[in-house]
């Protein structure tokens, strides 16, 4: 009888056991499983979650940020210092393949952009800006072709009618981003931009933020 007692019991005890490992399997919760997998902040090159621009390009910082590299149509400097918002980084892949159709590369140069922002954004030294993503500089185009190096204006090698088209493409872009001014040097001797000073190497696009502003 007292067998009969503890095997009852023992068994009772483990329909007990198997049914709170049930309840567990069934009950986890969803974002806690994926919580380790969510990149909540920093390089996202697949973003499931669009990339928030926090603050402004002086004082901000980006959640969901992707990072832009070398592509068709597009050379970039430095991919540890292109990081950007989704829909950005998208939308000049597109003017990338636009451009080296317009101007195969084995002719004319890509696009070329230096800095954009850090991974994550804030503080980018030397700059002032470029601390939530909408900020990307891009070098003179040249007239002999070379993809890497930049000019400093007044040049000899300076396209003046290449790079007035390139800001026509900004100035004109069909696609989720926006650009809100674009920056160059008095010198460059371009229409569609703001003259600015210290930018005699480069000229500055700025977007409009893509998720709003207040964030």
């Amino acid at each position: 009888m007292e067998n009969e007692r503890n095997i009852i019991t023992t068994f009772f005890a483990l329909v007990i056991i198997l049914l709170l490992l049930v309840g567990m399997l069934i009950f986890e919760s969803p974002n806690e499983s994926n919580h380790s997998n969510e990149a909540w902040a920093g390089v996202n090159p697949t973003p499931t979650t669009a990339t928030i621009h926090h603050g402004t390009p002086r004082g901000g910082y980006m959640e969901y940020d992707v990072q832009l590299t070398n592509c068709t149509g597009i050379w970039v400097k430095d991919s540890s210092r292109s990081y950007t918002g989704d829909k950005i980084r998208n939308c000049l892949q597109e003017l990338g393949k636009a451009w080296a159709t317009a101007y195969p590369t084995a002719t004319y140069p890509p696009i070329q952009i230096t800095d954009i922002s850090k991974p994550g954004g804030g503080s980018f030294p030397p700059h002032g800006s470029h601390q939530n993503g909408l900020d990307v500089d891009f070098l003179y185009l040249r007239n002999d072709g070379n993809s890497t190096q930049g000019i400093t204006l007044p040049s000899a090698y300076y396209d003046e009618d290449l790079t007035q088209d390139l800001i026509d493409r900004l100035n004109n872009l069909d696609c989720d981003a926006e650009v809100q001014v674009i920056y160059a040097d008095s010198a460059a001797g371009l229409s569609g931009v703001q003259t600015w000073p210290d930018h005699d190497d480069h000229f500055h696009v700025r977007f409009v933020d893509p998720d709003g502003t207040g964030n």
